[in-house]
């Protein structure tokens, strides 16, 4: 598998402390088309990423001298380099190591041994963050270059029509010309739009607004809030510049950026409205917040947004007496699976697996995939005894069903490890941590074999019996 070509020639920075694991990399990196780089030890890292700034960092966690975490927190307090996404290496399995990684400031982990069609499509998937995020953060650079010239031209407007206001055809033709959409409004309503105004809410002739009243026009939730603006604006020549969303007469919801003044005209106030479409803007955003909050393979939560639903549940169920389960998902073989039937049935299978559960869950139920073949679930209690229980039965039922791809049966079972909140953990991690023993339990044996175990739940799919508490 080769990386993105548009990506192709990028720069990785390798840092380990093994010659031999550097040299397995730097090959199969160069395979896949990247220039790379690299360092033996934390402190060389930090080094050559302050002076190469490459676009990407694989950091081993484990180094003498300075370990991988320490050499990230440095990477991410040093103004060079503390935007270059790192992603981790490790061997170590365990959920507290996992976390460090990400709180030092890591973006995602690897495991060793590497599979390098997985390191190159991490990478990939990264490096594409990072571009839209780099490109967002220009367009922000020039959208605020705008903002400040818009501010400068909307400020000499504002002096210009003080100076010219006895001449209303000189002032029509300036903001006829306007690409933003331009209204006046006297005692609450519409006395003037221009082309760019029409246009924006959705009506071709100008005798369709004039006379309606202007809160009319602007989106519900945030009427007073303008209401509030237009009883404060005073003829001085200040202009009042505010972020909302405008109701077109055709039912259409756009987001604005609105620059108000207020002036005299023969001896009465006016308000001068200006409207700058700024949607396209919000639709970045909120791309971006959800690319940085969800699975790009399956559309679930990802690890980010699941341990931020994970404390609100701690919390709220601190506040309520609320109990939940936490349960760690496994495919079982599915490494066999992708070197059988190659990464996009392991993909079909991830997806399969995904809307197979979520089919099964409940409103209050959380779904989240945290990487590789791991999916984790929480499970609000709503009371009913072993309600949670059965949610997990129907889940196994329907996991057991064969996927077919390309013409192939593919047959998965699914290990599954179980805790509940409060009795197993008081937070996050340690729910994580008992839910992740549970389920690598329930990989070895079907019988516990500690009291301490006693606590969890675990089951293996197809035609497992439930173990446990």
């Amino acid at each position: 598998m080769r990386g993105n070509a548009s990506l192709a020639g990028s720069t990785i920075l390798i840092i380990d402390d093994t010659p031999a694991n550097l040299a397995f990399a730097v090959e199969g990196l160069e395979e896949h088309g990247y220039r790379v780089l690299v360092a033996q030890d934390g402190r060389e890292g930090v080094t050559r990423a302050e002076l190469m700034h490459p676009d990407l960092i694989l950091l081993d966690v484990m180094m003498p001298g300075m370990s991988g975490i320490e050499a990230c927190k440095l990477l991410r307090a040093n103004a060079a380099a503390r935007d270059i996404p790192v992603i981790f290496m490790t061997a170590l399995t365990d959920v507290g190591s996992k976390i460090a990684c990400f709180e030092a400031g890591g973006v995602d982990y690897l495991t060793k041994p590497l599979d390098m069609d997985e390191v190159a499509i991490r990478i990939n998937t990264h490096l594409s963050l990072a571009k839209a995020r780099a490109d967002l953060k220009e367009k922000n650079r020039l959208l605020e270059l705008e903002i400040a010239e818009r501010q400068r031209i909307e400020t000499e407007l504002c002096q210009l029509f003080a100076r010219l206001k006895e001449n209303e055809e000189r002032f029509r033709s300036l903001v006829e010309l306007s690409s933003d959409a331009i209204l006046t409004v006297q005692d609450g309503a519409v006395t003037f739009a221009n082309h760019a105004a029409l246009s924006l809410f959705g009506v071709s002739r100008i005798d369709e607004v004039m006379g309606r009243p202007y809160l009319s026009l602007v989106a519900l939730p945030d009427r007073l809030a303008v209401e509030a603006i237009l009883q404060a604006l005073m003829p001085d020549g200040s202009c009042h510049m505010h972020d909302e969303q405008v109701l077109g007469l055709d039912g259409v919801i756009t987001d604005v950026t609105v620059t108000r003044v207020a002036f005299s005209h023969l001896g009465k106030t006016m308000i001068q409205v200006v409207l700058h479409d700024i949607s396209k803007r919000v639709q970045l955003i909120q791309q971006l917040q959800y690319q940085a909050t969800h699975d790009p393979l399956t559309g679930l939560p990802n690890r980010t947004l699941l341990l931020d639903r994970m404390q609100q549940m701690i919390n709220l169920g601190k506040r309520q007496q609320e109990r939940f389960k936490v349960c760690f998902v496994d495919v079982d073989r599915f490494k066999w699976i992708n070197d059988t039937y190659g990464h996009d049935a392991g993909d079909e299978v991830l997806r399969s697996v995904s809307r197979k559960i979520s089919t099964m869950l409940r409103k209050t139920d959380t779904l989240a995939r945290i990487g590789g073949d791991e999916f984790v679930l929480i499970l609000q209690e709503s009371g009913m005894e072993d309600e949670s229980t059965l949610v997990l039965s129907r889940i196994a039922g329907v996991i057991a069903e064969p996927i077919w791809f390309a013409g192939n049966e593919i047959k998965i079972s699914c290990s599954v490890g179980c805790c509940s909140f409060p009795e197993d953990g008081q937070n996050v991690e340690e729910l994580l941590h008992f839910a992740d023993a549970a389920m690598y339990r329930a990989k070895k044996t079907q019988q516990p074999r500690t009291r301490e175990l006693e606590a969890f739940f675990w089951y293996e799919t197809p035609g497992a019996e439930r173990h446990g508490q």
